[in-house]
């Protein structure tokens, strides 16, 4: 394996990185915080400045922007350990999760739980123990192969990759049709709530999971129409499913879904789009009788098609933004 002739060079290079782009993330955002505010906000904890920055800067960093960003570092490095794991001891500096198999491995523990109905913990579960099942049947493959033990190594993988993508392979969606949904929905949102925010990244992951674990429900109760996220604390996530008026009762809602040959223009359910207001008028009015102010930081959608027939969520976030 190369060394390289200056290591503390390097390392003074990528440390230098790291810490550009860990201040830079705190000045990104749909909340915008200068790069000097930011300084002084991590270093008032430490020493006595004087305040120059809102409140709600300060509520920004250190319970929306700080926890991310750590986690984000934790997550990295995590990654690179693996990566080093995977490569001391397959003794293959191509060694990599997908190219072992691990990834498409975990992608079809996740489907079988989803498919058999578990739990959001049960997905995760079942997803890191058939990861290692791949990991486990190609290196007793490659070790079983006769000849150079890096290449028997790389076509177990290869074998294993191609097994347990075929058995996860699920419907693409309709990657035409489902972004005309979410867009319709995403104006028919802003338009409700007076806003004019995009269509919010984590908001859409969550809508879409929600989709893929509830559209084959004949009915919902009130309970399993929406899906929350967040910490409760600083931040809150729910997404809803839309609902089929005409065959909704007050107990039990239908998903509503749309078929793109049948669909020339979407029209977005209003009751489904009131009742999401409705939710965020109680979520804030409830915290409001507390002492908290909740603010409606990003609304988002997520549509997708499974059996020719397209489900949309639609979602919001709220931020703690209590001086």
């Amino acid at each position: 394996m190369h060394t390289p002739r200056h290591p503390t060079r390097s390392i003074t290079i990528m440390a230098s990185a790291l810490l550009a782009l860990f201040l830079l993330s705190f000045v990104l955002g749909r909340y915008g915080v200068p790069l000097g505010e930011v300084v002084k906000i991590l270093l008032s904890r430490v020493f006595s400045i004087e305040q120059t920055w809102t409140d709600n800067m300060a509520i920004a960093v250190w319970n929306v922007r700080l926890p991310r960003i750590l986690l984000a570092c934790l997550v990295g490095c995590g990654l690179s350990a693996a990566g080093t794991a995977y490569q001391t001891v397959f003794q293959n500096p191509m060694a990599a999760p997908d190219i072992l198999g691990a990834s498409s491995g975990a992608c079809f523990g996740a489907a079988l739980a989803i498919l058999t109905g578990q739990s959001t913990v049960m997905v995760t579960v079942f997803a890191f123990l058939a990861s290692l099942l791949s990991v486990a049947l190609v290196y007793l493959v490659g070790r079983r192969s006769r000849g150079s033990r890096v290449v028997s190594l790389l076509l177990a993988g290869i074998m294993a990759l191609a097994l347990f993508t075929a058995c996860s392979d699920s419907d693409p969606g309709n990657p035409e049709f489902d972004p005309k949904v979410e867009s319709a929905y995403l104006d028919a949102l802003n338009n409700t709530f007076g806003t004019s925010f995009e269509n919010d990244a984590d908001i859409k992951r969550l809508a879409i999971e929600h989709i893929e674990e509830k559209h084959g429900a004949d009915s919902l109760t009130g309970e399993t129409l929406y899906k929350t996220d967040g910490d409760g604390k600083t931040t809150v996530r729910l997404v809803q499913i839309c609902y089929d008026v005409r065959k909704s009762t007050k107990e039990n809602y239908v998903p509503l879904f749309y078929e793109a040959a049948n669909t020339p223009n979407i029209t977005p359910d209003k009751m489904s789009l009131r009742t999401l207001y409705y939710a965020v008028e109680q979520e804030i009015e409830a915290a409001k009788k507390n002492g908290i102010t909740l603010e409606l930081t990003a609304l988002g959608v997520g549509a997708k098609t499974i059996g020719g027939k397209t489900y949309v969520a639609i979602g919001f976030e709220l931020t703690n933004t209590t001086p």
